[in-house]
Protein backbone atom coordinates (compact mmCIF):
# COMPACT_ATOMS: atom_id res chain seq x y z
CA UNK A 1 0.00 0.00 0.00
CA UNK A 2 1.02 3.22 -0.61
CA UNK A 3 1.21 5.36 2.49
CA UNK A 4 1.85 8.86 0.62
CA UNK A 5 -1.71 8.68 0.02
CA UNK A 6 -2.94 8.79 3.47
CA UNK A 7 -3.53 12.22 5.58
CA UNK A 8 -4.22 13.57 9.40
CA UNK A 9 -7.32 14.65 9.46
CA UNK A 10 -6.43 18.11 9.60
CA UNK A 11 -4.62 17.32 6.04
CA UNK A 12 -0.99 17.49 8.03
CA UNK A 13 1.48 14.85 6.19
CA UNK A 14 2.21 11.68 8.68
CA UNK A 15 5.61 13.18 10.04
CA UNK A 16 8.24 10.70 8.98
CA UNK A 17 10.39 10.97 11.65
CA UNK A 18 8.21 9.61 14.11
CA UNK A 19 7.95 6.49 11.82
CA UNK A 20 10.40 3.64 13.49
CA UNK A 21 9.48 1.13 10.58
CA UNK A 22 10.39 2.72 7.61
CA UNK A 23 13.84 2.28 6.95
CA UNK A 24 16.19 2.95 3.96
CA UNK A 25 16.41 -0.51 3.72
CA UNK A 26 13.43 -1.72 3.23
CA UNK A 27 12.33 -3.12 0.16
CA UNK A 28 8.87 -2.75 -1.83
CA UNK A 29 7.40 -5.91 -2.19
CA UNK A 30 5.64 -6.72 -5.68
CA UNK A 31 1.91 -6.24 -6.20
CA UNK A 32 0.01 -9.57 -6.24
CA UNK A 33 -1.63 -9.69 -9.84
CA UNK A 34 -3.19 -13.52 -9.36
CA UNK A 35 -6.91 -13.34 -7.78
CA UNK A 36 -7.43 -14.59 -3.65
CA UNK A 37 -9.44 -17.06 -4.13
CA UNK A 38 -9.67 -18.52 -0.72
CA UNK A 39 -10.43 -14.96 0.48
CA UNK A 40 -13.82 -15.02 1.70
CA UNK A 41 -13.40 -12.86 4.64
CA UNK A 42 -12.34 -9.45 4.42
CA UNK A 43 -11.64 -6.72 7.17
CA UNK A 44 -10.24 -3.09 6.81
CA UNK A 45 -9.81 -0.60 9.61
CA UNK A 46 -7.60 2.12 9.72
CA UNK A 47 -6.39 4.49 12.45
CA UNK A 48 -9.16 6.95 13.36
CA UNK A 49 -6.68 10.40 12.20
CA UNK A 50 -6.11 8.83 8.87
CA UNK A 51 -8.33 10.22 6.24
CA UNK A 52 -8.38 8.51 2.64
CA UNK A 53 -8.72 10.81 0.47
CA UNK A 54 -8.13 9.08 -2.89
CA UNK A 55 -10.02 5.40 -3.27
CA UNK A 56 -6.85 4.57 -5.85
CA UNK A 57 -4.92 2.44 -3.29
CA UNK A 58 -8.38 1.05 -2.04
CA UNK A 59 -9.59 0.06 -5.65
CA UNK A 60 -6.50 -2.02 -6.01
CA UNK A 61 -6.85 -4.06 -2.78
CA UNK A 62 -10.86 -5.31 -3.90
CA UNK A 63 -9.23 -6.56 -7.76
CA UNK A 64 -8.52 -9.93 -6.11
CA UNK A 65 -11.06 -10.68 -3.56
CA UNK A 66 -13.61 -12.02 -6.05
CA UNK A 67 -15.10 -14.73 -3.63
CA UNK A 68 -15.62 -12.49 -0.51
CA UNK A 69 -18.86 -12.80 1.40
CA UNK A 70 -18.13 -11.31 4.49
CA UNK A 71 -16.77 -7.61 4.20
CA UNK A 72 -15.87 -4.78 7.14
CA UNK A 73 -14.79 -1.65 6.52
CA UNK A 74 -13.64 0.77 9.45
CA UNK A 75 -12.77 3.81 7.53
CA UNK A 76 -13.08 7.50 7.36
CA UNK A 77 -13.69 8.66 3.49
CA UNK A 78 -13.08 12.21 2.39
CA UNK A 79 -12.57 11.79 -1.23
CA UNK A 80 -15.29 13.37 -3.76
CA UNK A 81 -18.30 12.21 -4.02
CA UNK A 82 -18.43 11.00 -7.35
CA UNK A 83 -15.47 9.15 -6.78
CA UNK A 84 -16.94 7.22 -3.81
CA UNK A 85 -19.95 6.08 -5.29
CA UNK A 86 -18.11 4.65 -8.44
CA UNK A 87 -16.08 2.99 -6.41
CA UNK A 88 -18.32 1.59 -4.30
CA UNK A 89 -20.29 0.06 -7.80
CA UNK A 90 -16.67 -1.27 -8.46
CA UNK A 91 -16.69 -3.42 -5.31
CA UNK A 92 -19.64 -4.51 -6.41
CA UNK A 93 -19.60 -5.73 -9.47
CA UNK A 94 -15.59 -7.00 -8.73
CA UNK A 95 -17.00 -8.97 -5.67
CA UNK A 96 -20.28 -9.80 -6.47
CA UNK A 97 -20.91 -12.80 -3.50
CA UNK A 98 -20.77 -10.52 -0.70
CA UNK A 99 -23.37 -11.15 2.04
CA UNK A 100 -22.25 -9.80 5.16
CA UNK A 101 -21.86 -6.56 4.90
CA UNK A 102 -20.63 -3.49 7.56
CA UNK A 103 -19.33 -0.16 6.84
CA UNK A 104 -18.97 3.10 8.34
CA UNK A 105 -16.65 4.91 11.67
CA UNK A 106 -18.10 6.44 14.44
CA UNK A 107 -15.22 9.05 14.32
CA UNK A 108 -16.22 10.25 10.95
CA UNK A 109 -16.48 14.05 10.23
CA UNK A 110 -18.82 13.62 7.25
CA UNK A 111 -21.12 11.73 5.02
CA UNK A 112 -20.10 9.35 2.41
CA UNK A 113 -22.09 6.95 0.70
CA UNK A 114 -19.53 4.36 -0.25
CA UNK A 115 -21.50 1.88 2.42
CA UNK A 116 -24.66 1.98 0.74
CA UNK A 117 -23.37 2.29 -2.93
CA UNK A 118 -21.92 -0.92 -2.59
CA UNK A 119 -25.14 -2.39 -0.68
CA UNK A 120 -26.96 -1.26 -4.20
CA UNK A 121 -24.80 -2.48 -6.42
CA UNK A 122 -24.70 -5.98 -5.20
CA UNK A 123 -27.25 -8.41 -6.88
CA UNK A 124 -30.58 -7.97 -5.64
CA UNK A 125 -32.01 -10.01 -2.50
CA UNK A 126 -28.50 -11.20 -1.77
CA UNK A 127 -27.05 -9.28 1.64
CA UNK A 128 -28.14 -11.13 4.69
CA UNK A 129 -26.36 -8.66 7.12
CA UNK A 130 -25.81 -4.87 7.00
CA UNK A 131 -24.50 -2.24 9.35
CA UNK A 132 -23.61 1.08 8.47
CA UNK A 133 -21.92 3.46 11.43
CA UNK A 134 -21.42 7.24 10.03
CA UNK A 135 -22.81 10.50 9.28
CA UNK A 136 -26.07 9.73 7.80
CA UNK A 137 -28.92 12.28 8.81
CA UNK A 138 -32.32 13.01 7.05
CA UNK A 139 -31.45 14.60 3.77
CA UNK A 140 -29.17 10.63 3.49
CA UNK A 141 -31.65 8.30 4.92
CA UNK A 142 -34.14 7.91 1.95
CA UNK A 143 -31.20 7.04 -0.52
CA UNK A 144 -29.80 4.42 2.47
CA UNK A 145 -33.75 3.21 2.33
CA UNK A 146 -33.66 2.35 -1.19
CA UNK A 147 -30.71 0.21 -0.98
CA UNK A 148 -31.60 -1.80 2.21
CA UNK A 149 -34.98 -2.62 0.08
CA UNK A 150 -32.66 -3.99 -2.49
CA UNK A 151 -32.20 -6.90 0.12
CA UNK A 152 -35.27 -6.85 1.60
CA UNK A 153 -36.12 -10.28 1.60
CA UNK A 154 -32.56 -11.47 2.38
CA UNK A 155 -31.95 -8.97 5.35
CA UNK A 156 -31.69 -10.48 8.45
CA UNK A 157 -29.98 -8.36 10.53
CA UNK A 158 -29.77 -4.46 10.01
CA UNK A 159 -28.43 -1.73 12.14
CA UNK A 160 -28.34 1.78 11.29
CA UNK A 161 -26.10 3.94 13.71
CA UNK A 162 -25.73 7.85 13.66
CA UNK A 163 -22.16 8.98 14.81
CA UNK A 164 -22.51 12.23 16.06
CA UNK A 165 -25.54 13.73 14.95
CA UNK A 166 -29.58 13.06 16.63
CA UNK A 167 -31.79 12.47 13.69
CA UNK A 168 -35.42 11.71 13.17
CA UNK A 169 -35.79 9.35 10.69
CA UNK A 170 -38.27 7.34 8.36
CA UNK A 171 -38.32 3.84 8.96
CA UNK A 172 -41.86 2.85 7.79
CA UNK A 173 -40.37 1.03 4.09
CA UNK A 174 -38.31 -1.39 6.56
CA UNK A 175 -41.19 -2.30 8.76
CA UNK A 176 -43.27 -2.94 6.12
CA UNK A 177 -41.25 -4.86 3.29
CA UNK A 178 -37.97 -6.32 5.62
CA UNK A 179 -40.28 -9.56 6.82
CA UNK A 180 -37.37 -11.94 7.35
CA UNK A 181 -35.85 -9.59 9.58
CA UNK A 182 -34.11 -11.11 13.06
CA UNK A 183 -32.05 -8.03 14.44
CA UNK A 184 -33.15 -4.60 14.23
CA UNK A 185 -31.27 -1.48 15.88
CA UNK A 186 -31.79 1.70 15.05
CA UNK A 187 -31.36 3.28 18.77
CA UNK A 188 -29.41 6.20 20.38
CA UNK A 189 -25.95 6.72 21.85
CA UNK A 190 -24.86 9.74 24.24
CA UNK A 191 -22.40 10.63 21.01
CA UNK A 192 -25.36 10.66 18.70
CA UNK A 193 -28.54 8.22 17.19
CA UNK A 194 -31.59 8.30 15.07
CA UNK A 195 -35.02 7.61 15.98
CA UNK A 196 -38.09 7.13 14.45
CA UNK A 197 -41.74 9.11 14.62
CA UNK A 198 -44.78 7.60 16.57
CA UNK A 199 -46.47 7.86 13.29
CA UNK A 200 -43.90 6.76 11.20
CA UNK A 201 -43.52 3.54 12.95
CA UNK A 202 -47.33 3.40 12.47
CA UNK A 203 -47.78 4.34 8.78
CA UNK A 204 -47.47 0.61 7.23
CA UNK A 205 -48.45 -3.04 8.65
CA UNK A 206 -45.08 -4.43 10.25
CA UNK A 207 -44.28 -7.34 8.14
CA UNK A 208 -41.00 -7.85 10.23
CA UNK A 209 -42.74 -10.42 12.81
CA UNK A 210 -39.10 -12.88 12.85
CA UNK A 211 -37.44 -10.24 15.06
CA UNK A 212 -35.97 -11.72 17.94
CA UNK A 213 -33.73 -8.30 18.92
CA UNK A 214 -35.02 -5.52 18.08
CA UNK A 215 -33.51 -1.40 19.68
CA UNK A 216 -35.75 0.81 18.26
CA UNK A 217 -36.08 4.90 19.75
CA UNK A 218 -39.17 6.54 19.18
CA UNK A 219 -40.14 9.81 19.26
CA UNK A 220 -43.96 11.41 19.99
CA UNK A 221 -44.66 9.37 22.66
CA UNK A 222 -44.73 11.52 25.57
CA UNK A 223 -48.19 12.51 27.46
CA UNK A 224 -49.58 15.39 25.43
CA UNK A 225 -49.04 18.43 27.68
CA UNK A 226 -52.69 20.18 27.61
CA UNK A 227 -52.58 23.60 29.40
CA UNK A 228 -54.63 23.35 32.86
CA UNK A 229 -54.88 20.27 32.83
CA UNK A 230 -53.16 17.86 35.38
CA UNK A 231 -51.76 14.03 33.86
CA UNK A 232 -53.72 11.29 33.96
CA UNK A 233 -52.19 10.03 36.60
CA UNK A 234 -52.32 12.48 39.00
CA UNK A 235 -55.86 13.43 38.93
CA UNK A 236 -58.28 11.60 41.09
CA UNK A 237 -60.01 8.50 40.25
CA UNK A 238 -61.94 7.39 38.33
CA UNK A 239 -59.73 9.01 35.26
CA UNK A 240 -61.78 10.11 32.36
CA UNK A 241 -59.54 11.02 29.60
CA UNK A 242 -59.58 14.22 27.72
CA UNK A 243 -59.88 14.03 23.44
CA UNK A 244 -56.61 14.72 23.19
CA UNK A 245 -55.53 12.25 25.55
CA UNK A 246 -57.80 9.47 24.22
CA UNK A 247 -56.44 9.89 20.70
CA UNK A 248 -52.86 10.06 21.68
CA UNK A 249 -53.44 6.57 24.08
CA UNK A 250 -55.38 5.08 21.07
CA UNK A 251 -51.42 5.41 18.44
CA UNK A 252 -49.93 4.41 21.59
CA UNK A 253 -51.90 0.97 22.02
CA UNK A 254 -51.39 0.04 18.40
CA UNK A 255 -47.53 0.22 18.49
CA UNK A 256 -47.52 -1.39 21.76
CA UNK A 257 -49.87 -4.20 19.83
CA UNK A 258 -47.73 -4.39 17.00
CA UNK A 259 -44.79 -4.69 19.53
CA UNK A 260 -46.88 -7.69 21.15
CA UNK A 261 -47.07 -9.60 18.04
CA UNK A 262 -43.36 -10.16 17.78
CA UNK A 263 -43.81 -13.60 19.63
CA UNK A 264 -39.71 -14.25 18.81
CA UNK A 265 -38.30 -11.16 20.55
CA UNK A 266 -35.71 -12.18 22.45
CA UNK A 267 -34.00 -8.75 23.04
CA UNK A 268 -36.42 -5.70 23.23
CA UNK A 269 -34.52 -1.74 24.11
CA UNK A 270 -37.03 0.75 23.51
CA UNK A 271 -36.00 4.57 23.74
CA UNK A 272 -38.57 7.29 24.12
CA UNK A 273 -36.91 9.86 22.45
CA UNK A 274 -37.32 14.04 22.07
CA UNK A 275 -35.34 15.64 19.69
CA UNK A 276 -36.02 19.28 18.66
CA UNK A 277 -36.02 21.57 16.00
CA UNK A 278 -32.56 22.10 16.23
CA UNK A 279 -31.82 18.68 16.22
CA UNK A 280 -30.97 18.27 19.93
CA UNK A 281 -31.57 15.49 22.34
CA UNK A 282 -33.54 15.74 25.25
CA UNK A 283 -30.49 14.06 27.47
CA UNK A 284 -34.13 12.41 30.09
CA UNK A 285 -34.69 10.41 27.48
CA UNK A 286 -30.98 8.93 27.56
CA UNK A 287 -30.31 9.50 31.70
CA UNK A 288 -33.64 9.81 33.61
CA UNK A 289 -36.55 7.20 34.38
CA UNK A 290 -38.46 7.05 32.01
CA UNK A 291 -41.40 4.76 31.06
CA UNK A 292 -43.91 4.70 27.62
CA UNK A 293 -47.13 5.87 28.74
CA UNK A 294 -49.17 2.74 30.06
CA UNK A 295 -47.35 0.41 28.42
CA UNK A 296 -45.92 -0.53 31.77
CA UNK A 297 -49.45 -0.99 33.67
CA UNK A 298 -52.37 -3.25 33.36
CA UNK A 299 -55.86 -1.28 32.13
CA UNK A 300 -58.46 -0.54 35.28
CA UNK A 301 -61.78 -0.20 34.77
CA UNK A 302 -62.33 0.74 38.04
CA UNK A 303 -59.96 3.18 38.25
CA UNK A 304 -60.29 4.22 34.41
CA UNK A 305 -57.07 4.43 33.87
CA UNK A 306 -55.15 3.47 30.25
CA UNK A 307 -52.97 0.29 30.75
CA UNK A 308 -51.60 -1.59 27.78
CA UNK A 309 -49.44 -3.82 29.58
CA UNK A 310 -51.86 -7.06 28.72
CA UNK A 311 -50.76 -6.68 25.14
CA UNK A 312 -47.25 -7.76 25.44
CA UNK A 313 -48.63 -11.28 26.37
CA UNK A 314 -46.83 -12.97 23.59
CA UNK A 315 -43.33 -11.67 24.35
CA UNK A 316 -42.71 -15.31 25.90
CA UNK A 317 -39.26 -15.70 24.90
CA UNK A 318 -38.42 -12.12 25.99
CA UNK A 319 -35.45 -12.38 28.15
CA UNK A 320 -33.83 -9.12 27.88
CA UNK A 321 -36.06 -5.57 28.32
CA UNK A 322 -34.32 -2.26 28.09
CA UNK A 323 -34.76 1.36 27.75
CA UNK A 324 -37.73 3.45 28.69
CA UNK A 325 -39.81 0.62 30.79
CA UNK A 326 -38.88 2.33 34.36
CA UNK A 327 -41.32 1.20 37.25
CA UNK A 328 -39.70 3.85 39.01
CA UNK A 329 -41.02 7.09 36.93
CA UNK A 330 -43.63 9.63 37.62
CA UNK A 331 -46.28 7.80 36.10
CA UNK A 332 -44.78 4.07 36.91
CA UNK A 333 -44.73 4.63 40.51
CA UNK A 334 -48.40 5.27 40.56
CA UNK A 335 -49.60 2.96 38.17
CA UNK A 336 -47.54 0.00 38.41
CA UNK A 337 -47.84 -2.60 41.64
CA UNK A 338 -48.72 -5.97 42.45
CA UNK A 339 -51.11 -6.74 40.00
CA UNK A 340 -48.46 -5.98 37.22
CA UNK A 341 -45.56 -7.83 38.77
CA UNK A 342 -47.59 -11.18 39.04
CA UNK A 343 -48.76 -10.66 35.45
CA UNK A 344 -45.00 -10.53 34.41
CA UNK A 345 -44.11 -13.30 36.28
CA UNK A 346 -46.85 -15.15 34.84
CA UNK A 347 -46.39 -13.82 31.20
CA UNK A 348 -42.65 -13.72 30.57
CA UNK A 349 -41.47 -16.45 32.16
CA UNK A 350 -37.94 -15.93 30.26
CA UNK A 351 -37.05 -12.46 31.43
CA UNK A 352 -33.62 -12.36 32.91
CA UNK A 353 -32.63 -8.80 32.74
CA UNK A 354 -35.08 -6.26 32.92
CA UNK A 355 -34.51 -1.95 33.19
CA UNK A 356 -37.42 -1.40 35.72
CA UNK A 357 -34.70 0.12 38.14
CA UNK A 358 -31.35 2.89 38.18
CA UNK A 359 -30.80 2.28 41.83
CA UNK A 360 -30.91 -0.71 44.18
CA UNK A 361 -32.07 1.62 46.98
CA UNK A 362 -35.22 2.07 44.87
CA UNK A 363 -36.53 -1.29 44.27
CA UNK A 364 -39.96 -1.81 44.97
CA UNK A 365 -41.39 -4.64 47.08
CA UNK A 366 -43.27 -6.61 44.84
CA UNK A 367 -39.89 -6.27 42.56
CA UNK A 368 -38.00 -7.80 45.21
CA UNK A 369 -40.35 -10.19 45.52
CA UNK A 370 -40.33 -11.21 41.59
CA UNK A 371 -36.61 -11.54 42.06
CA UNK A 372 -36.54 -13.63 44.79
CA UNK A 373 -38.87 -15.62 43.07
CA UNK A 374 -36.60 -15.86 40.10
CA UNK A 375 -33.68 -17.09 42.07
CA UNK A 376 -35.26 -19.48 43.99
CA UNK A 377 -36.19 -21.44 40.84
CA UNK A 378 -32.95 -21.33 39.20
CA UNK A 379 -33.04 -18.73 37.13
CA UNK A 380 -32.45 -15.41 38.42
CA UNK A 381 -33.77 -11.91 37.25
CA UNK A 382 -31.51 -8.75 37.35
CA UNK A 383 -34.26 -5.60 37.97
CA UNK A 384 -31.60 -2.88 37.99
CA UNK A 385 -30.04 -1.48 34.80
CA UNK A 386 -26.26 -1.73 33.93
CA UNK A 387 -26.14 1.70 32.15
CA UNK A 388 -23.94 3.25 34.68
CA UNK A 389 -21.46 0.11 35.10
Amino acid sequence: MNFSQLRHRDTVEVDREEEPWRSENVVAVARRQEPLVNLVEFSLCTPYDIVWKSVTDLRSMFTHCLNIKCLSMEINMAAREREITSFGRFIGQECPKIENLSYGCDCALVHDRLGYSILESLPAQQVTNFIYDGVIGTTHMPAITVSVLQHATSLRELRIQEASLFENISASAIFRECRNLEILYIGLLYTGGLCVSLDDSLEHPWACTKLTHLTLAISGCALPYEPGVLVYFRRPTPVTLTEVETQHFARLKELYRRIGALKELRELDLSMSSIDEAGLVDARCLEDQLSFPAMMNLMSAQNGRPGFLQLLSGLKKLEVLQGAVSAWSDETEVTVGWPEVVWIDQNWPSLRHADFFLDEDDVSEPFAWLRKRKQDSGQGLRIVSDMYE
